[in-house]
Formats: C-alpha cells, structure tokens, sequence
C-alpha cells in the first residue's frame, strides 16, 4: 500500500469533438489507495456526427511500474438526429429583381450539406415572368440557414399574381423535410392601366363632345342627309373600302322631321332629328415611364327635340378602342397590348341665348370592358369591367355672319371632365383615372366671288387648349384652316386643308394633318363627264364643312380624322371619274364609272368599275364589282349592289 500520494501522469485523446472542457494531465493514487476513476465529461452538442472515441494513456515512469496494459479507449456514441431541409416559400412584386427562398435545417452537422434545386412553371412562365435556374445549395459546418435567390422578369402587362415552384432534391448529410416552396410575383403595373384609361376615355369624350357640339351647332343643316363610308344618300359612291374602320370614322346621318329644326324662328314649331355619326381617332403620348399610342372606332347616334329656343336629346355611343405601349427605356423589358370597348348614354342641351350665341351642355355614362391580350395570364379572363362618367359643357358666338359673299367670325369654347374606373376583381382595387380639357378657338372664314361664276373661300381656327388629368397636361396653341376654290362653269372646285398643334407643353404629345381635294365636273353632278381626285394625311380638318364632293354642292358630313402621331401616318388617294347620262326627261340619271383608292393607313388597294342609276332626285342605286387587289392575295369579289332614298 501506498504510504504517500503517488502522481501519475496520463494522455487524452479522442477521435470526434465529444470532451467538455480539457482533460487532467495526471491522476493521483492517495495513501492507502489502490485504485484510481479517472472522469472525463462529454458535451451534448445537437450536432449531428459520427461516433468518436477516448483513448487515456498512462506514462510510462521510474517511480511505478505498469502491469497492464497502458491505454484504454471506450467509443463515444451520437445522439442526434441527421438533419432535415426545409424550404420556405416567398412574394415579392415583380419589380424587385430577385426573389429569395429561405432554406434552413432542423439540426446542424458537423459535416459539409450540399443539396440540388431547380425551378418549374405554375402560372408564371420562365422566360417571361422569371428567368428558369437551378444549382447546388451548400452548407459548411455548422451552418443551419441558406438562400436560394431566382431573377423576377418585370413585364407593363396587368395581369394576375403568378406562381413558380423551386424543389429541392439529392441531398448529401441530410435529409429532405419540406423539398418544396412557392414563389409568387405579384402585379405591380396599376400605371399601365391608368395611363390607358385616361387617355382611352379623353379620347371618347372628345369624339361624344365633338359629335354633339357639330350637330348642336347646325353643321349637319335641317334637312335630311346620310352619309355611309364617305358615301352620301344624296350622291354617287364616294369611294372607300367599306370596312368596318371606313364605316365608322366615314359615316354620319341625320333625319328631320316637323318645321322647327336648327334655323327655326324662336316661335315656330318643334321638330324631331334623329342623327349619326363615325369617328376615329389616333392617339400617341407618354411620360418618363411609358409610351403609349392606340386608336378609337366610336359610332354615335342620338334623337333630339327642338322648339324655338331649346333643344334637347339623348345619343348613345359605341367605343372600340386598341392600343400598345412599352417602357420608356427599351432596357426596361417588353411592351404590351391592350383593347377596350365602351357603350355610353349621352343626354344633352342646348340653349340660344340670342340670334348669335348658345350654349350647351351634356352628361355621359358608360360601361364596357379592357382586356391585354399579350399577357398571358390575362387571356384565360374576360377583362376587367370599366365606367366612365363625363360631364361636358360650350358655348358659341358669331361675332361677324357673313351674308354671301364677306368675313365671319365666330368664338368658340368647349370644356369636359371624363372619369374612368377599372374593377379587375374583388381581390383588387378600383382604378380611377381622370382626364380634362378646355379649348377656346377664333374662326374667322372669308367667301367672295371671282367674276361671274367663281367663289373662292378661306377658314382659319387658332386657339389655346388646356388639357390635364392622368395623361399628358399642360396648355397647347391649335391651328387649323382650309382655302377651297369653285368654278361653277367649268365644274371645277379644290380644297386644302391643314391643322396642327402648333406647340404644346408635353413635348411628346404632337398631332398634325393635311389634306387636298381636286374635282372637276364640268356637265354638272348629273350630265357629262366628271373627274374627282383627292389625298389626305393625318388629320386634315377640325369641324370644316366637307366640300370636295362631286355629286352635292354641300357635302354637310364629317369626315373622318387620323392623327399623326410621332413619325406620322400614312396617307390616302382616292381617285374617280364617270360619265353623267340623262334619260326620260331628266328624271333618270345614269353614270358608268371607275375608281381607285389607295389607303397608305390600311395598307389597301381597291379598284372597281360600276353603273349608277338617279330615280326622282330620291332612289340611288349602284351595280359595281371590284377589280384588281383590295389586299394581297384578293382579286375581284363579285358584284355589289347599293342602294340609298332621299327623304
């Protein structure tokens, strides 16, 4: 037995990372001892591992001698679970670049994880609405939390949330609890709606307003008159392709019934007037974000009362609207389309102050619906419903009448405020857009007779306008005129017209139009040879009476107007010539004849040889069949027959 404590010096080691703390150098046997524990604490660390071991090695040493064996080892076993992947899902609007899955473990390891990942389509489409990826996650010892990051594409189409999946697979040291996450992109593009509505519905209250300002202000005249694709009742086919653009932007008409009508005596008797009316317009604007540009079809027809001093009625109106737009940065991604509809029911009045001045006013309310037809995930819905409401409100003074040959001039101002709202589903909010403008314009026309048989005659329109709202604003200066020439002997009259913003305070906001006219007829709209020539670009008149007609000496119906936007637009030559035969004492009149049209907006060509019959100054009819191409790949359709009765 020991008689006096005996130190003994002794190694620890382990394979693993199992000890707590660091372990003695030596163990001590006491007086009187024969044996000697030697403790060694272990640590429970959660991190998963292999099992390891403790080897304690006792020194070798003059002082004592060793038996046995000098080393012993035991294994040290681990406890913890392998760890477990967990992928969560994220949502982040389109705009943000990027989207970021958060991968964590349930556990941690001592070892490197690594684990694959890749993307695939829901609602969203890669390449499209985000860019398709995959890889391998890692993480190093003792990492529990990682990122899994995918490119969002950001597109200008309104559309509904869209989904993509990220799943994870083969893992390495772990073990997959959650392998699969949602990633959804959320629309952010409200501005592309409101940069539509606002400058679809300023567009259809100005056609609403403009259509009812000519018919209140008597440009239509009493009498009844139709006009049909640029054809009038009252005359021979004026020539344009009769499609569905041609019909409306080139049709009005107007039917009287009773005394009273627009030149009635404030005491004479009332008279109903149904009327008509086709107009397209072009639009093109913008701001730092977008660009957009479309155009609007709008047929508008209403039925008033008039007696003695007021008028009253009600039109109704039919909108076809489509468009496009893009970033203003072609790096900012893709554009889109859009196409919209709206129906409107329009009451309105008008007041004459005095022989002179008037003023009128008109309400609107509309619905219809919008759709983006590029977009994907919008093309699985109807579209979401849109509504106008418009108030609008002008007045009229002629200052000077001319009375025949002389000046005139007239003051003119308009004003309206449009509304638009969009609902494209109970989940989103309703859209509100608005649009204003306000014109004030001077006319000053001038008629005067050269010799015996000749009339020559000017307008000219210049004013100020204020336009703002949602799209483009600020204050713009209008210029518009026309000079027109007759030769009653010689059957000959030109017309040229022009209009153009002369400045305005959105430099992207630019319109302008030309037009000229040339006809010659010199046996007269039914006897003899009659030659008719005319061109146009862009917009050629504002509210100018149409005077290149042939076959009337007033052609009382708006023509229909294109605005120039940006690089301009394309323009059109319609040309015409037949042969006036009169028979059975003046009472028929017949007219072989054949035209050409060039539409450089359409991209068409029509030719067509034809024989109009005039029965009582009241029955028109026409047998004609097209020649030639009206579009690529098209010869000649068959024979066609109109057919038209003057009230």
């Amino acid at each position: 037995n020991l008689s006096a404590s005996l130190r003994v010096p002794v190694t620890v080691e382990e394979t693993g990372d199992f000890l707590r703390g660091a372990a003695p150098p030596t163990i001590t046997f006491l007086p009187g001892a024969d044996q000697v524990i030697l403790t060694l604490r272990t640590e429970d660390d959660n991190l998963d591992e292999n099992d390891g071991t403790i080897q304690v090695t006792v020194a070798e040493s003059p002082n004592y001698e060793i038996s046995g064996p000098a080393q012993a080892r035991l294994t040290v076993t681990d406890n913890d679970a392998t760890p477990a992947l967990i992928i969560t899902g994220a949502k982040v609007p389109e705009t943000a670049g990027t989207i970021s899955f958060p991968v964590s473990l349930r556990g941690a390891s001592a070892y490197e994880i690594t684990v694959g990942w890749s993307t695939s389509d829901q609602s969203a489409r890669a390449g499209e609405d985000y860019e398709a990826a995959s890889g391998t996650l890692t993480f190093a010892s003792g990492e529990t939390a990682g990122t899994i990051e995918v490119t969002v594409l950001d597109d200008i189409l309104p559309e509904e949330d869209e989904t993509f999946t990220v799943a994870l697979s083969n893992p390495a040291n772990a073990v997959l609890e959650v392998g699969g996450a949602t990633g959804t992109i959320t629309d952010d593009d409200e501005a592309v709606t409101l940069a539509w509505l606002s400058r679809f519905g300023r567009t259809v209250a100005s056609q609403v307003v403009e259509g009812v300002a000519e018919r209140l202000a008597g440009s239509y005249g009493t009498r009844s008159l139709a006009n049909t694709a640029g054809q009038a009742a009252a005359q021979a086919q004026n020539g344009g392709p009769v499609n569905l653009r041609n019909l409306f932007g080139n049709s009005s008409f107007q039917f009287s019934t009773g005394g009273g009508g627009q030149e009635a005596s404030p005491g004479g008797g009332g008279s109903f007037t149904a009327w008509g009316r086709g107009m397209r317009t072009d639009f093109g604007g913008g701001d730092e974000v977008f660009a957009v540009d479309g155009s609007v079809l709008t047929g508008l027809g209403g039925i008033d009362y008039e007696q003695g001093r007021v008028l009253a009625g009600i039109a109704v109106s039919y909108s076809l609207g489509d468009g496009s737009f893009a970033r203003a940065s072609e790096e900012s991604g893709p554009g889109g389309m859009v196409e919209s509809t709206l129906s409107s029911v329009n009451p309105y009045l008008r007041v004459k102050l005095a022989d002179r001045l008037s003023v009128w006013g008109l309400g609107g309310h509309g619905r219809g619906d919008m759709s983006f037809p590029g977009s994907s995930a919008m093309s699985s819905i109807a579209g979401s419903i849109i509504q106008m409401n418009m108030g609008a409100f002008g007045a009229r003074g002629e200052v000077l009448r001319p009375r025949g040959s002389g000046l005139g001039i007239a003051l003119k101002s308009d004003a309206f405020l449009v509304q638009m709202s969009s609902d494209v589903g109970a989940d989103a909010p309703l859209l509100m857009a608005d649009a204003q403008r306000v014109r004030f314009l001077l006319e000053v026309s001038s008629k005067g007779e050269i010799g015996e048989s000749s009339v020559f005659g000017s307008t000219l329109e210049v004013g100020g306008r204020y336009d703002g709202g949602d799209a483009e604003t600020g204050t713009a200066v209008e210029v518009g005129g026309g000079l027109q020439f007759a030769n009653k002997a010689a059957g000959l009259r030109v017309e040229a017209t022009a209009r153009t913003l002369v400045s305005h305070q959105d430099p992207d906001f630019t319109e302008w139009g030309l037009g000229g006219t040339i006809v010659f007829q010199p046996g007269g709209p039914q006897r003899g040879l009659s030659v008719k020539m005319g061109t146009s670009w862009g917009v050629a008149k504002s509210g100018v009476k149409d005077m290149w007609s042939p076959y009337a000496t007033r052609n009382l119906a708006a023509r229909a107007r294109r605005a120039a936007v940006g690089g301009g637009s394309g323009g059109r030559l319609n040309a015409q010539v037949h042969y006036g035969i009169a028979a059975f004492g003046d009472r028929v009149g017949m007219a072989p004849y054949a035209q050409m049209l060039l539409d450089g907006v359409s991209g068409t060509r029509t030719s067509r040889l034809g024989w109009r019959f005039n029965v009582l100054e009241s029955l028109r009819l026409s047998l004609e069949t097209d020649v030639g191409q009206a579009h690529p790949g098209q010869a000649g359709r068959g024979l066609t027959l109109r057919g038209s009765i003057k009230r």
